[in-house]
């Protein structure tokens, strides 16, 4: 393990013990994370005793769920599901790769990053909750402001934040976890207002490709707060928001 990779299990250790750091992530979407890159950053995780969440290629991405269950994958995440259909396409996916005594060790979310997935989010919610079913859903907010026009810079804007937190009360409704996602960063933290204020929360994470350390202070207490998980920084990290 070379300094870089140290740096990297010294990073997930102290956010698992102190932060809530639940997983560090790749993809083979859009990042096209390789094989190789997959096995050293699963070693790392193992060793910090994180999980790997990992964003196969599409709804029904057969080989890259193949490859997930062989390495020990704890969250697959499937991209730009915008219909039931397509959601069903990824259930059976899943269905097929694992059995059932399998998926218990697995947390198998879809992306909600579209406003044509937005718009169909009751009836896939409804099938999400159902068995076969899945677990959760992370909104992509990057990809979501880019499809009502917004641009990545409309990340922060009131039309994502209210989309983010209806489809939050949608996914506590149904009983299905909820990861919110896309430039969730430092000075940038309207995401922790969704559902109304978060509740004081000091992470200390870093990027893994820089050692300096970033630290989030959304301030502002509630009576009633619930889980979330945030995807931050290559992490998926535990938190609590106002239910």
């Amino acid at each position: 393990m070379n300094s870089y990779e140290k740096k990297m299990l010294e990073i997930l250790r102290e956010g698992r013990e102190h932060y809530g750091v639940l997983a560090t992530k790749a993809e083979f979407e859009a990042e096209g994370t390789r094989t190789d890159e997959l096995l050293r950053l699963l070693e790392i995780a193992n060793k910090a005793d994180v999980g790997l969440a990992l964003k196969v290629g599409g709804c029904e991405a057969v080989r890259d769920m193949l490859e997930a269950k062989q390495f020990g994958v704890r969250y697959i995440i499937a991209p730009m599901v915008e219909t039931p259909y397509a959601l069903s396409k990824y259930i059976a996916a899943k269905d097929k790769v694992y059995s059932l005594e399998e998926q218990n060790d697995v947390s198998f979310l879809f992306n909600l990053e579209t406003i044509t997935a937005f718009n169909n989010l009751v009836p896939m919610l409804e099938l999400a909750a159902n068995k076969p079913g899945c677990d959760g859903v992370v909104f992509g907010r990057v990809d979501f402001s880019g499809s009502i026009g917004a641009g990545r810079d409309g990340i922060e804007s009131e039309p994502v934040t209210q989309a983010v937190e209806s489809a939050a009360k949608a996914c506590s409704k149904y009983g299905l976890d909820f990861v919110v996602g896309g430039a969730v960063q430092l000075m940038r933290w309207s995401i922790c207002s969704v559902l109304r204020r978060s509740t004081w929360i000091a992470l200390k994470l870093a990027r893994l490709c820089s050692a300096d350390p970033l630290w989030f202070y959304p301030p502002c207490p509630t009576p009633y707060v619930r889980p979330c998980i945030l995807n931050c920084c290559g992490c998926l990290i535990s938190v609590n928001i106002m239910a």
